[in-house]
């Protein structure tokens, strides 16, 4: 391949990944939104358990971020599309007990 066709092929893939990104048809319920959020949350804190890391973010951190995902970032960071899970809210039981009680969606 060519620099000038793997250029074009990367230009595509990011073309689409804004596209999937922008995408307004993939709406989350707010309760599925929670559910992606805390367990992200708690996957992130699974992640980190036994190998913390300085410049790791806290829990309010990661809040503060994931809270201003949309719902397609969201749908990509928790991998729910391509997973095994069936559900936000499976998803979310998976890493809840790694979820700050403050943080758990009741």
């Amino acid at each position: 391949m060519t620099d000038a066709e793997l250029n074009r092929m990367h230009e595509r893939e990011l073309e689409e990944y804004v596209a999937f990104m922008n995408d307004d048809t993939q709406h989350l319920e707010p309760r599925e939104r929670q559910f992606l959020i805390a367990g992200l949350i708690g996957e992130y804190q699974y992640l980190c358990h036994d190998d913390a890391e300085i410049d790791d973010m806290t829990p309010a951190e990661h809040h503060s971020v994931l809270i201003h995902y949309s719902d397609a970032e969201l749908l990509e960071d928790s991998d729910l599309i391509e997973s095994p899970f069936e559900s936000a809210e499976e998803f979310f039981d998976t890493y809840s007990s790694y979820c700050p009680v403050e943080y758990q969606v009741q």
